[in-house]
């Protein structure tokens, strides 16, 4: 007896696996992929080269690449663009260029006891907009923008719970971190900053807070509009400038 090929099965199982492959690559590829020359646009740094600047910037920082890659799950640094390197070649990783100063500033938050889960809150908060969706969050936002509320008895200030106080110093120490490790600055330095704070709404009309801070006289935050505060900046630094002044002064009647 001949057995006859049968055709309609094969390509069943043909068109079966190749819709298994697809399903497999798409959880596979958790981040976008770019053709080579859409990667070069989106031209950032490796991982192994964002965590050796990371060193630079905080050198206390310990980190793997293994451990990087995990703190992008964590939402503790920025997610990659992934670069095509061509058919059967595999892709490239690139992350955003101000991957290693968000490193850094995990790293020192971690040595001051903050876990990782506050951290990542932290940073959604300064660089990203959180959603004003819980207790914890309206707390937070009370604390940080001393937002009263308004109900039938009269206005009163939200009195805010341990963990939302614990989360709300955590977003102000990173708010202050980032802006100094972006100016190559260490991240335990004392500088005067000007606090900004944002409310928003996303694409469902959900409110989104953010919390972030500029550095007077040394680095202003790409959200700020400039025009608009440069008078307010020139009066504080020329404000900080003559409390200085005034010390020094008091110094040498001291002396």
């Amino acid at each position: 007896m001949t057995l006859q090929p049968v055709f309609h099965d094969t390509r069943w199982m043909m068109e079966e696996y190749g819709l298994r492959q697809r399903e497999y690559n798409r959880k596979k590829n958790r981040y976008p992929i770019y053709s080579k020359r859409r990667a070069q646009e989106l031209i950032g740094v490796t991982l192994q080269d964002a965590i050796e600047q990371a060193k630079r910037l905080y050198p206390d920082l310990r980190l793997k690449a293994t451990s990087g890659r995990m703190w992008t799950a964590r939402g503790l640094i920025p997610s990659p663009s992934m670069e095509s390197l061509g058919q059967g070649k595999g892709t490239k990783a690139h992350y955003p260029n101000d991957t290693p100063a968000q490193m850094a500033v995990v790293g020192y938050m971690m040595v001051l006891g903050y876990k990782q889960a506050q951290i990542a809150q932290a940073r959604q908060i300064v660089l990203e907009g959180a959603p004003v969706d819980s207790d914890l969050m309206r707390n937070v936002v009370s604390l940080l923008a001393l937002r009263q509320e308004t109900s039938n008895e009269g206005t009163a200030t939200r009195l805010p719970s341990p963990e939302a106080s614990e989360l709300a110093l955590a977003v102000q120490y990173y708010a202050t971190a980032i802006a100094l490790a972006r100016t190559g600055r260490p991240m335990d330095s004392l500088w005067p900053t000007y606090t900004h704070t944002q409310t928003d709404y996303d694409a469902e009309g959900n409110e989104t807070f953010s919390f972030y801070v500029s550095l007077l006289g040394l680095y202003w935050d790409p959200r700020v509009d400039q025009e608009r505060l440069a008078p307010l900046a020139i009066d504080l630094e020329q404000k900080i400038k003559e409390k200085l002044e005034q010390i020094q002064e008091k110094r040498k009647h001291d002396h």
